[in-house]
């Protein structure tokens, strides 16, 4: 997927300005790649809920792994979504519920 690039200006080495063109690190993904009323409407009908993140990384560069906050994931099926989805793909895992409470109460 294409992304602007925005130009910007830094010193190089010599101390000369040179314009450097960088891309946004802004990346749009949803909460999940499953979701009840999914199929048919994001997924095309008939599609086995398997093939479902390879779909979803034509569409979207990263996603949130909303499952992390109640447990950990086993190695396998960390294995098989990398396997599923193109490289510099995204994963945003939620910190499990049991180390976000302690940071909580560790704050009070």
């Amino acid at each position: 997927m294409g992304r602007p690039s925005r130009e910007c200006a830094a010193k190089s080495s010599t101390g000369a300005k040179e314009v450097v063109t960088k891309k946004p690190d802004i990346r749009i993904g949803t909460s999940a790649f499953t979701a009840a009323g999914w199929e048919g409407s994001f997924y095309p009908p008939g599609m086995k809920p398997a093939d479902y993140l390879s779909f979803y990384a034509t569409k979207f560069e990263t996603v949130e792994l909303d499952n992390t906050f109640y447990r950990t994931p086993a190695v396998s099926t960390v294995k098989g979504w990398n396997a599923k989805t193109p490289p510099g793909f995204i994963f945003a895992a939620k910190v499990r519920s049991y180390v976000a409470m302690r940071i909580m109460w560790h704050n009070d």
